[in-house]
């Protein structure tokens, strides 16, 4: 029997048990909604439980280690958490879980974003984004409840937070005569204050005079009469102790010296007026000055301080070798940041009077100038000075402005001598982002034989402490712990009069191939070749490898540049060239001069993906349920499942979703037949008739890639803008292929048409023999003044000179051709052909950008045909406009090596039009651009390759119907000549078979017109209200018109027969007005714009094809342009015929539109449930079931259900979906329910980039929860 006591306490429990689960059930309807329960400042607090946001980027993102963070934080954002409990004990640190990849800065603030400043911290980067850490650091003893804001300054991921509590109020009381950190303090007032990096460790960093550092219940004991600390700053200043308050007793007043800048401390001591017992402490700054620690003393013995172990010894740093911007070992800034750029990082947001000071720094005999590699928008100056930022100037170097910020160049000055170990100082005088630096010696430098063995740990610099010298065998040692975009360097390799070809001892088992670029100068100089290093099944075993190399003479600095892990022992050069390893043949694909005709169109079979299913990671899926922490046994309860986030189809394709679509066909000229070309390599950014391989750092491709056997990139920051289509593909990371991937059913055949070109050339007398010329003599170039041309023994002819080029006809060479870009006059297409190689050589040319109707009629054309040799292009920082087409043709015997290659190195290149090759094409530069453009290829077509095949505008409207059969699409078509009256009105849906066919008949009923008549206005207005006739159309669908123009406008609908006003409402065409012919006024072009602006805010889309041969594409433009028209592949408003693959472009440019709704049906969701769980009821439509595991019995619960989706412009949006189970807990204690065990598979159709439909999915586990079952015992 239970004493009454505790029967009582028991019942009290119970009655309290029952209250907190009522509560828990009901959830918080009690509370007002201006209530809210403050929040623990000493618990964990979830970053995504905060109040209020001031950005709209900030979202919630999943995390490695499971669980939720904020991301897309960025400097400036703030994070507001109300009702934040401290108590009255208070504070004393804050701990923070971030992961960032930049410097940044956090500040707390009370009450408001400008606020009470409460505390401040540097924090460096964590290591990526992804690379989350805990960061602690001192705070304001802060106390009861207060609004807290999160101020942020750079961007990072944010996982929770908390704080330490203060020890007993901070009422014990502390020595003054210990060594106290500044950080340490119990409260600071100051605008900016924050924790910054000391030699010894943290301090405290840009204090203003006037702010505040406050440490509570310091111990005096019996008095003090000294104070010693550890101070920076840049100019003479003091500080003030006072005891109790800011007015408080003055303790004492502390000179502080210059110590040359912020980031030299040295030691001071004063006596001070004496103080005794527990004291409250303010130090009161008269001027800018960081501290380190201070202390206190009795006497004038302050040998009671406590010595701190110095810092690691640093490393002495070449002069002479690159050394990265953002290794500085200290900085003089607030916003200094090390950030990512195309070749690795550099260092920005640097303000005038902002420095960086690198320590140790070897400048052996002296150097006699500066190198840097430097972006700004605006010219500027930096200061080099040596051991501070005061010390002996060094040299002040010019910085003239690059173009912007994300434009690097070298630059190179003289300066005054310095010698021996220094520390440098780079002082800034205006705003310019820095990369790397470097000085050259004064006096040479001992020479490395660039043809003996070169152990790789005998580097003269390295660019990251990580990489270390390893034994891999008693004798044997290399360097390891390498990662992408490290490097090494050697100077004063000398290579004697050339080397060809380079071998090194090397391992790499990363699973990926890592590449080893070979650069002179700096590591985004020249590039003499690149070394690919397969991966090998182990670390231990060495391999030699080899390859060709840029011939190279003289002596140079030498980088050898990482993509990837590596394990490098010794490397050399050789002298001799490495002969040609065989190269995959292809399937067999003949070449032919001339496509043959025929007859009637037939639609270029595109290259297809084989049907499989694809799993797609989704991280911004959650997946979330909510159950009873409490429930008494027996007892029914609710768990509620929610499903929220996006899902994204990582560039796979668009969902599939309604589509509606109006087909207005000019029908003006009924009898006219339209010209497609064939599809050729010249459609292509990029074609390889074998392989294409990439590797280096960022290239963008502007159009489509094409290989008809593998395409193989290692690319850091590849991104193509168009497909990629090939027999097979390796991709490595970092690459972007926006159109996505396809895999080819057949090859697409390479034309070639020299004997065109050698036709053209021998007719204009523009053939270059040998025979004609002396080896090693000049001549002028024929027809070309300022230009000349010589012969060389090596078989090649070398163009030298400048000014303006004129090819004014085909050139044809009997040999290689080498040749310095010049700016080019070529108006008709024309073509310098070779029978060898051709080399295309120069820097900074063609630096003027221009846009793509410029480019599209540009004749600055350097067209280049190589026959039976490569193209070779290795210029830097320039513009080449023209297509490189080297067609592979072999059987020559002076032409055996890299027979129909184009070879790409060099930098900063961008080419405007078409890169073919017979055999492969190699990228090996960084910082390129390949730019398809249709009107540079369209005309090489139309002039050597063209294939004209008719087809009447009827056959060609039916065969856009046909593309869209099966699919969700309704279509209607509408014909309209001087108006758009003569149509029947309906939307059919080619889903089903016969709609099509119906819509065939009335396509073949079409009025036949010879009257030129075009009322694009009328047939534009009657396709709108068409489509926003809710009896006919679809809220749901995502809407088109689509425009087959073959005349420019020269009719226009107006209201009346004297009202001449436009008719902009609904139906029937009655007055029709203008010229019919050449639109003299306008006013039709007028009347097709209005309609056009008046369908822009509608939220139907168009899509403009020009389908006339006359030249009406101005026009087009115009009205294309109202209406914000599709752009096509090159930018346009509007799409040719001529531009076209095939017509399945306008199906796919449709259905690769994303619609605004979409549908995953029949989504499956599982759960098994624990044992002692009952499941008593599921959601409408789920099936409830056993299985056994592990010998017990438990439930099963299984739903298909639809998920409804829409798309806000860059994901799909999952529309809130809830639904509820019923369980009944069976046993006592913990249940705890599994994320594991319930899980939900999405199944998502969509179009991939050929049109084609396929099937993906996804899987989402709920999370896990505990539910704590309990039985209440009435013992009354």
């Amino acid at each position: 029997m239970l004493h009454k006591f505790f029967k009582k306490v028991l019942s009290s429990f119970v009655l309290i048990v029952f209250i907190i689960t009522t509560l828990t059930l009901s959830g918080v309807g009690f509370m007002s909604e201006n209530a809210y329960a403050a929040i623990n400042a000493f618990s964990r607090i979830e970053a995504e439980n905060f109040s209020s946001i001031n950005s709209s980027t900030i979202e919630q993102i999943s995390i490695p280690s499971g669980g939720y963070a904020l991301g897309y934080i960025t400097r400036g954002d703030y994070i507001a958490y109300n009702n934040i409990d401290f108590g009255s004990i208070g504070t004393s640190a804050f701990k923070v879980r971030i992961a960032t990849g930049d410097p940044i800065y956090i500040q707390l603030r009370a009450g408001s974003p400008t606020g009470t400043l409460l505390a401040s911290a540097n924090v460096y980067p964590t290591g990526g984004y992804d690379s989350y850490q805990e960061i602690s650091f001192s705070t304001s003893n802060i106390t009861n409840v207060i609004d807290l804001y999160i101020v942020f300054g750079g961007p990072l991921n944010f996982d929770w937070f908390t704080f330490t509590q203060a020890d007993t109020a901070s009422n014990t009381p502390k020595n003054a005569f210990s060594r106290i950190e500044a950080e340490n303090f119990s409260k600071i007032s100051g605008s900016e204050i924050q924790t910054v990096y000391t030699p010894t460790g943290n301090g405290l960093g840009y204090m203003a005079t006037g702010d505040e550092a406050i440490y509570n219940n310091l111990n005096f004991g019996d008095g003090a009469s000294l104070f010693k600390g550890s101070f920076s700053t840049d100019s003479d200043t003091y500080i003030e102790i006072r005891a109790g308050s800011s007015y408080g007793p003055l303790v004492g007043k502390i000179p502080i010296s210059s110590t040359g800048d912020f980031n030299t401390y040295a030691e001071m001591s004063s006596t001070i007026n004496a103080i005794s017992g527990v004291n409250d402490i303010y130090i009161i700054l008269g001027g800018p000055v960081n501290i380190d620690w201070f202390t206190f003393a009795a006497d004038e013995n302050l040998s009671n301080v406590p010595i701190i172990t110095p810092p690691p010894e640093l490393k002495v740093k070449s002069a002479f070798s690159q050394i990265e911007a953002e290794s500085y070992d200290s900085k003089s800034s607030l916003y200094i940041q090390t950030f990512g750029i195309g070749d690795g990082f550099a260092t920005g947001y640097i303000l005038p009077g902002d420095s960086i000071q690198f320590n140790k720094i070897d400048f052996s005999s002296g150097a006699k100038s500066f190198k840097a590699r430097v972006a700004t928008a605006e010219s500027c100056s930096l200061e080099i000075r040596a051991e501070s930022l005061t010390g002996s100037l060094i040299g002040t170097i010019p910085i003239s402005s690059t173009g912007n910020w994300d434009t690097y160049e070298e630059i190179s000055y003289d300066v005054s001598s310095i010698t021996g170990v220094q520390n440098l100082y780079i002082i800034f005088k205006g705003y310019v982002n820095i990369d790397w630096f470097m000085f050259t010696p004064k006096a040479a430098e001992i020479k490395i034989d660039a043809f003996k063995k070169i152990q790789a740990e005998d580097y003269t610099n390295v660019s990251n402490d990580n990489i270390s010298t390893i034994k891999y065998t008693p004798s044997d040692s290399a360097i390891a712990y390498i990662q992408s975009g490290n490097y090494i360097n050697f100077n004063n390799v000398d290579f004697g009069t050339g080397a060809l070809s380079f071998k090194a001892n090397v391992v790499c088992a990363s699973g990926s191939t890592t590449d080893i670029q070979i650069r002179l100068g700096s590591t985004t100089g020249t590039i003499l070749g690149t070394l690919s290093v397969p991966s090998t099944e182990s670390w231990d075993i060495y391999n030699e490898l080899s390859c060709n190399i840029s011939n190279v003479i003289g002596t140079h600095n030498l980088y050898l540049v990482f993509t990837g892990p590596i394990n490098f022992d010794w490397f050399m050069f050789s002298k001799d060239e490495l002969s040609a390893s065989p190269t995959p043949t292809p399937t067999p694909v003949s070449h032919t001069n001339t496509p043959t005709s025929t007859d009637s169109y037939t639609p270029t079979p595109s290259a297809t993906i084989m049907p499989t299913d694809t799993i797609i990671e989704q991280i911004d899926i959650n997946s979330s349920r909510v159950g009873p922490a409490i429930a008494e046994l027996a007892s029914i309860k609710d768990i509620s499942y929610l499903q929220s986030g996006h899902i994204s189809l990582n560039g796979l394709g668009a969902l599939k979703g309604k589509k509606e679509i109006v087909l207005l066909v000019d029908n003006g000229i009924s009898t006219n037949y339209l010209s497609i070309n064939s599809l050729t390599p010249l459609d292509y950014g990029i074609f390889a008739n074998r392989n294409i391989r990439g590797v280096g750092n960022q290239a963008i491709v502007k159009g489509s890639v094409h290989a008809n056997n593998n395409i193989e990139s290692y690319i850091a920051n590849l991104n193509v803008l168009g497909s990629c289509t090939a027999s097979s593909f390796t991709i490595g990371y970092g690459s972007v292929i926006e159109g996505g991937t396809s895999t080819i059913a057949a090859p697409l055949e390479m034309p070639v048409f020299h004997d065109k070109l050698i036709e053209e050339a021998t007719a204009n007398s523009m053939v270059f023999d040998p025979s004609d010329f002396q080896i090693g003599s000049n001549y002028d170039f024929p027809g070309q003044p300022g230009f000349n041309i010589r012969f060389e023994s090596n078989n090649t002819f070398v163009i030298t000179g400048s000014g303006t080029f004129n090819m004014s006809s085909s050139m044809y060479f009997k040999g290689n051709v080498r040749i310095s870009v010049p700016y080019i006059i070529n108006t008709d297409s024309n073509f310098l052909v070779a029978d060898g190689s051709v080399n295309i050589e120069g820097h900074d040319i063609n630096s003027d950008g221009l846009d793509e109707d410029e480019i599209s009629d540009t004749t600055n054309l350097l067209n280049i045909y190589s026959i039976h040799g490569r193209i070779f292009v290795a210029t830097e920082r320039s513009k080449i406009y023209g297509n490189l087409y080297a067609a592979g043709i072999e059987g020559n015997p002076l032409y055996t090596h890299d027979v129909g290659v184009v070879l790409l190195q060099g930098m900063s290149n961008d080419i405007y039009g078409s890169v073919v090759a017979g055999s492969d094409v190699r990228i090996e530069g960084s910082s390129s651009s390949f730019n398809s453009n249709s009107g540079i290829g369209s005309k090489v077509e139309t002039k050597y390759l063209k294939v004209d095949t008719p087809i009447s505008s009827k056959e060609l409207t039916k065969q856009i119907v046909n593309s869209f059969l099966g699919t969700d699409t309704k279509m209607s078509v509408l014909q309209y000549s001087d108006s758009a009256n003569l149509n029947t009105f309906e939307l059919f849906d080619l889903s089903q078979e016969e709609n099509a066919i119906a819509l065939e008949n009335i396509i073949d009923e079409f009025p036949e017109n010879t009257t030129g008549f075009s009322n694009l206005g009328d047939a534009l207005r009657r396709g709108y209200y068409l489509l926003k006739d809710s009896s006919k159309s679809s809220v749901d669908a995502s809407k088109y018109i689509v425009v087959l123009a073959a005349n420019a406008p020269n009719k226009w609908t107006s209201v009346g027969d004297i009202d001449l006003t436009p008719k902009t409402t609904s139906g029937t065409a009655l007055f029709i007005e203008g010229d019919g012919t050449i639109d003299s006024d306008e006013k039709s072009l007028g009347y097709a714009v209005t309609i056009g602006d008046m369908i822009k805010s509608s939220g139907i889309k168009t899509l403009f094809v020009d389908a006339s041969k006359d030249e009406i594409s101005d026009k087009i433009e115009k009205v294309a342009l109202a209406s914000d028209s599709i752009k096509s592949p090159i930018g346009k408003n509007y799409f040719t015929l001529g531009s076209m693959p095939d017509l399945s472009t306008i199906f796919k440019t449709v259905m690769l539109d994303p619609p605004k709704n979409a549908v995953l049906r029949n989504a499956y969701f599982e759960e098994i449930f624990p044992k002692g769980i009952k499941l008593i009821e599921g959601p409408p439509g789920s099936v409830i079931g056993t299985e056994i595991i592990d010998g017990y019995t438990r439930y099963k619960l299984s739903a298909n259900i639809d998920i409804n989706l829409s798309y806000d412009g860059t994901k799909y949006k999952i529309q809130l979906y809830a639904m509820n189970v019923k369980v009944r807990p069976l046993v006592l204690g913990d249940i705890t329910f599994l994320g594991e065990d319930s899980k939900i598979v999405y199944y998502i159709d969509y179009i991939d980039a050929n049109g084609n439909e396929q099937t993906a999915f996804c899987e989402s586990n709920f999370n896990s929860f505990i539910m704590n079952v309990f039985m209440t015992i009435d013992i009354s």
